[in-house]
């Protein structure tokens, strides 16, 4: 091994105009006063990156790929790692007979009951003791020792320096000492004076003994046991407790506030009062839509006197309309029956209303649970279908339950009617067929006249503040021109509110869209704010990761203390990566809100990776320049 410049930038300090030799078998020993540079100097050698020659070609690619095989190294201060003293020799228990172990711990004066203490529960000099027998049973071309007497009494100094001349006959051993009890008989000297080398040969043999078996450290299981500490998995176990934290408050959010509209065949209207102005709902869906409100009279109501226009609408088939004052006078009567075991039911309430508001607008309508169902389904329309109550169904029918009442025929009102379904109030519910009937009135233009006046009167009788105004519209359209109708709509009735299933789902997609807007900026904000303050908190153990790391790397002869810390960060990110992998997993098989609370979920973690990622790359950083 013959160094020809030193090219390391962290020993560019170190001046040797003439290069330096360890080509020969022996011992170089490498003196100097303190603070003159020579553990830098043996470090350099170990640990750098220098301009560098041997004696063969398998030194040359073990100095490249694994110096492990190549040196030994023990320093000044050996590392207090918490393994048995066995392990850390190289054995798999502490009654196993190693000879080659024992013979070592011998001539060392090695107390072997030590064997299965821990090498950080033993005295500096036992450490000492150990890293020396470690570093002659890894059997390599050249030992490095500095100061290996500093903790030695005078005897075990003497069986040391015996031991390194025997050791000097098939290797290489460089040694840093001011000991005056080290004395060798044959050896080249290396004088450092202010990092400036001068070189003395000892005439030895050359040195192409072949690399040791060692097998190259392991990096990622170092990693693995810095991660799976007690700091380490407090950190992961925060890290799951917040992102659970997150989930459930996103849950929650979801549940509350993520638009799902109620889901309506095709091609049906309903316009409504509900804001009297152009509100919120109408806003957020002529911006989804593309509709224009500039200019617009935004109190512009649909009147009696619309209906007309309406129903002229390129794509509309059909509009019905609500004749308020029978609605109510028909509803009051609903209230108003009282009769449980069905002796009266000739008198029963009637009722007649459009199939279409009954399957998609109830709620909408205001009639809520009324038309509720135990057994059967509604009246369609123009079918001469009817539905009852258990008590009415049984006064027509009195040998039938009512659910054996289902699919028979009877006769109400002076019309025959199958019986389709039994309602959950006491009334009768019958298809709608006649263009005027009950409480809504299928639009005829040939008719409308007289029904415009009729309800007119109508609602002065009754006091209404608003003649005019429409409650309730049911347009019937053409499925593939349903958003033109509602554009037109919107664009002549802005005060009126709307219900379809173009409406509901362009307005669910802006609300769900702003609302994930905010969620997942929340969830990223919080992410980001937990990963700093995350990173605060192990900047703290930061200092002792980099004295463990420095220490494997001396201890296992690495060159480049990078490898091992961007192991150690891709093992501190992968907890985090798998407890974010499973809450994802949890929030997709979440149901109907799947999709976005995984998308927020996915937020809280990207925000959480990013900073820890971009954080261990700054200590990374940080323990590089270490």
């Amino acid at each position: 091994m013959q160094i020809i410049h030193f090219t390391d930038r962290g020993y560019e300090r170190i001046l040797c105009p003439g290069g330096l030799s360890f080509k020969n078998k022996g011992i170089y020993l490498i003196t100097g006063a303190n603070g003159s540079g020579k553990t830098a100097l043996m470090r350099s050698l170990v640990f750098g990156n220098n301009d560098v020659r041997f004696e063969s070609d398998r030194q040359r690619a073990a100095y490249q790929e694994n110096r492990n095989s190549l040196f030994a190294y023990v320093p000044q201060q050996i590392p207090a790692f918490d393994i048995p003293i066995y392990k850390y020799l190289g054995m798999e228990s502490a009654a196993e007979r190693n000879e080659a172990v024992y013979d070592l711990a011998g001539r060392l004066a090695f107390d072997i009951s030590l064997f299965s203490s821990h090498l950080d529960a033993v005295s500096g000099g036992e450490r000492v003791k150990c890293a020396l027998i470690r570093a002659f049973m890894k059997q390599t071309p050249y030992i490095f020792l500095d100061e290996p007497t500093n903790h030695m009494d005078d005897g075990t100094a003497n069986r040391l320096t015996a031991l390194l001349e025997e050791k000097a006959c098939s290797c290489t051993v460089v040694i840093i000492t001011h000991d005056p009890r080290v004395r060798f008989e044959n050896c080249s000297r290396i004088c450092v004076d202010d990092f400036c080398v001068r070189e003395t040969e000892n005439g030895g043999l050359p040195n192409t003994e072949q690399p040791a078996a060692s097998g190259k450290p392991e990096i990622a299981g170092f990693s693995a046991k810095l991660v799976t500490g007690k700091y380490r998995r407090l950190c992961v176990l925060i890290t799951v407790l917040f992102i659970l934290t997150a989930f459930m408050a996103d849950y929650l959010v979801l549940a509350g506030y993520y638009a799902k509209s109620e889901e309506t065949a095709p091609g049906r209207i309903l316009a409504y009062n509900a804001e009297h102005i152009l509100g919120e709902l109408n806003r957020t869906y002529a911006k989804e839509a593309g509709i224009d409100t500039e200019g617009i009279d935004p109190e512009r109501n649909i009147t009696l006197a619309d209906i007309p226009d309406i129903a002229d609408l390129t794509g509309v088939r059909e509009v019905y309309i609500l004749d308020e004052t029978e609605a109510e006078s028909i509803l009051d009567e609903i209230a108003a029956y009282d009769d449980p075991d069905g002796r009266e039911a000739y008198s029963a309430p009637e009722i007649a209303l459009p199939a279409e508001i009954t399957e998609d607008f109830a709620d909408v309508s205001g009639y809520g649970n009324l038309f509720s169902l135990v057994y059967g389904t509604a009246p369609e329309n123009n079918s001469h279908q009817i539905a009852m109550s258990a008590p009415i169904a049984e006064y027509y029918l009195p040998d039938t339950n009512a659910e054996e009442a289902v699919g028979q025929t009877v006769a109400v009102f002076g019309e025959t009617c199958r019986i389709s379904g039994i309602t959950e109030y006491d009334f009768v519910w019958r298809s709608f067929e006649k263009e005027t009937e009950g409480m809504y009135y299928r639009y005829d233009r040939n008719s409308y006249e007289e029904v415009k006046e009729k309800i007119a009167a109508e609602r002065e009788a009754a006091d209404y503040i608003d003649i005019q105004t429409m409650d309730h519209i049911l347009i019937l359209c053409d499925p593939a021109r349903e958003e033109e109708v509602l554009a037109q709509m919107i664009s002549r009735y802005p005060a009126a509110n709307y219900a379809s299933r173009v409406f509901g789902e362009r307005w669910d997609a802006a609300h769900n869209r702003k609302l994930m807007g905010i969620l997942i900026a929340a969830n990223a904000a919080a992410a980001v704010l937990f990963g700093l303050w995350r990173r605060y908190v192990e900047s703290k153990a930061a200092s002792a990761e980099r004295d463990r790391i420095r220490d494997f790397c001396e201890s296992h002869i690495i060159a480049n203390e990078k490898k091992v810390i961007l192991a150690f960060g891709a093992m501190q990110v992968l907890p985090d990566i798998l407890s974010i992998c499973v809450f994802l997993a949890v929030s997709i098989a979440a149901g109907s809100i799947a999709a976005p609370l995984a998308a927020a979920v996915g937020a809280c973690s990207a925000g959480i990776l990013v900073t820890r990622i971009a954080g261990l790359a700054v200590s990374a950083m940080q323990k590089a320049e270490a």
